[in-house]
């Protein structure tokens, strides 16, 4: 027959003012830990290893001098923790840099800065925001614990953007998704620890979450170009933004709540697509007045719906055949080019 545990090593409270019947001096008690992390690391230049172990070792003294925890009790919570850090979170971080490196290595990871950079037109504040907050959300979803700012830090330094400026960009585009972390693992974690089930807590934080959401692609615009770029690119940031929250909110709570973020991230790429296309922003928020505009475009393209009523035709010679293609007047061909097996054509509209 077995003996069930001691009451006091199966659960343990621990008393919210333990020093000195001080809320205060308790709280920052429960600080010393987190400080004794970055003392190890920045002050003492020690490695991350080594500064983690050395944080556990006080965390394990603060919790049984200060908060008179169990020391069995103690070491089991340090045993779970550690577990627990390997399997799933490790094994998930493993996972998205394998993915990574993978990508690295069989050239598609510049294949995949380069539709970027397709779909910011050339922007390096829309691509900062689209790699930053809706990539970035996505990699959040996925792998979680630092890959994603790990990772798109280096796209926007690939693309550019100084490294401290990447660096601060990725960490303020998280602050929306990080509530959910890699397959809502947070979420569910305190699901298991407080007995509240997991949809309802998804559920409260899909209320407060959102709120943070719909600012942020305004926050890096400003971060990444100043007021010029809120000036200029405040509508695209706006819709971004707001399509990600309001997806966020009806996925916490209406969906399931693991895929929150994956959800939110998509919908606000589709939706900074949608802005790009039907916001006529350059040039009338910018206010811009160009004399010319450079137009590429394909020879099958204008063949095939370059039909205009004011127009004049133009012979293109290539493999042994000749298209008649329709140039509108007031346009002037400049040169024909071979892109990516493509004939293309680079027209000059006056």
């Amino acid at each position: 027959m077995t003996t069930a545990p001691p009451a006091v090593l199966a659960a343990f409270t621990p008393d919210v003012a333990a020093v000195g019947d001080s809320l205060a001096a308790t709280a920052l008690l429960g600080v010393v830990p987190l400080a004794a992390f970055f003392l190890l690391l920045m002050a003492a230049k020690r490695s991350a290893l080594q500064s983690a172990l050395g944080a556990l070792l006080v965390a394990l003294l603060v919790a049984v001098f200060g908060y008179g925890m169990p020391v069995r009790l103690g070491v089991l919570s340090a045993t779970q923790g550690a577990v627990f850090g390997l399997f799933p979170v490790m094994l998930i971080v493993v996972a998205a840099i394998w993915f990574y490196e993978l990508t690295v290595i069989s050239k598609r990871f510049e294949d995949l800065r380069r539709s970027f950079s397709a779909v910011g037109r050339g922007d390096l504040r829309i691509q900062a925001m689209l790699i930053a907050f809706c990539f970035g959300g996505l990699l959040e979803a996925l792998a979680g614990f630092g890959a994603p700012v790990a990772i798109t830090a280096a796209m926007l330094m690939a693309l550019g953007l100084p490294k401290l400026k990447s660096a601060v960009t990725v960490l303020l585009a998280n602050t929306a998704p990080v509530a959910f972390g890699a397959m809502a693992i947070p979420i569910t974690t305190a699901g298991n620890l407080t007995g509240i089930p997991p949809e309802e807590i998804a559920a409260v934080v899909g209320r407060q979450s959102p709120v943070l959401a719909l600012f942020v692609p305004l926050l890096l615009l400003f971060l990444v170009d100043g007021t010029r770029g809120l000036r200029q690119l405040w509508p695209i940031a706006l819709v971004t933004g707001a399509v990600f929250a309001v997806a966020q909110f009806w996925c916490s709570s209406h969906f399931a709540y693991e895929l929150t973020d994956v959800v939110a991230a998509l919908a606000g790429f589709a939706a900074d697509l949608g802005a790009e296309k039907f916001l006529d922003i350059k040039c009338r928020a910018g206010g811009f007045h160009p004399d010319a505009v450079v137009v590429v475009a394909t020879v099958r393209a204008l063949k095939y719906h370059g039909g205009v009523a004011d127009a004049h035709e133009f012979r293109v010679f290539q493999s042994f055949r000749c298209d008649k293609v329709q140039v509108p007047s007031g346009c002037v061909v400049l040169r024909i080019v071979q892109a990516v097996g493509v004939d293309k054509m680079r027209i000059l509209a006056a």
